[in-house]
């Protein structure tokens, strides 16, 4: 017998600011879901993608219950600022973005369950960061790592390209441009080259090239 599950895409959401461990302010949405302090989940998210786009999925999963963050990281969405954002690498993104919305979640709920949804380059950055042993569980979506030869077809010219055009926009404008031909929203230079260095080498370091 075939069920079908209403989704009520206005599932009431509160737009937060939440404070990583230097003091920078991060763009958030919470969704309490009536278990929130049971189960609650933090989306970890892709590469150039603004929190706006995991609204449909974070409020469906609301409305099953779940306590649901999203997030964007400093230099992306709502969370950029011109003065700061040519600093900001991927280590910031690891070790103190992530855990600020993971910690902000632990501190409003206590949830008995914390888990994490990690989409593409979110996948490897938990990975990295020390918050990852302070969840419950994580699901993974498209967390494919940026090694041409891991890739075929299109997949791999599509690499190629970027690897080797999206480096020589940077140094002309000192920043990528936005267009069909690059990226579909902004993201902070350093962390595409840091992002570059890491699919090429395959080995994912700091930004001083240290291996953690």
């Amino acid at each position: 017998m075939k069920q079908t599950v209403m989704f009520n895409q206005r599932f009431p959401s509160e737009k937060i600011a939440i404070t990583a461990a230097d003091g920078r302010k991060l763009s958030a949405r919470w969704w309490q879901g009536a278990n929130a302090f049971e189960r609650s989940l933090v989306f970890i998210p892709a590469f150039a993608a603004p929190q706006a786009y995991l609204q449909w999925f974070a409020a469906y999963l609301a409305q099953q219950g779940w306590g649901v963050m999203t997030f964007d990281y400093r230099g992306i969405g709502a969370s950029k600022d011109e003065q700061l954002d040519s600093f900001v690498t991927l280590d910031d993104w690891v070790n103190l973005d992530i855990p600020a919305a993971i910690f902000e979640v632990k501190r409003r709920t206590g949830a008995h369950f914390l888990g994490a949804i990690a989409h593409s380059v979110g996948g490897q950055l938990l990975g990295q960061s020390p918050v990852r042993q302070s969840i419950d569980g994580a699901l993974f979506i498209s967390s494919q790592r940026g090694i041409p030869k891991l890739f075929q077809g299109m997949a791999r010219l599509r690499i190629h390209y970027a690897y080797t055009v999206f480096p020589v926009l940077i140094w002309m404008f000192g920043y990528l441009p936005i267009s069909k031909l690059t990226l579909p929203q902004p993201c902070p230079s350093k962390v595409l080259l840091q992002w570059m260095r890491l699919g090429r080498s395959g080995i994912f370091t700091n930004d001083s090239q240290i291996n953690e």
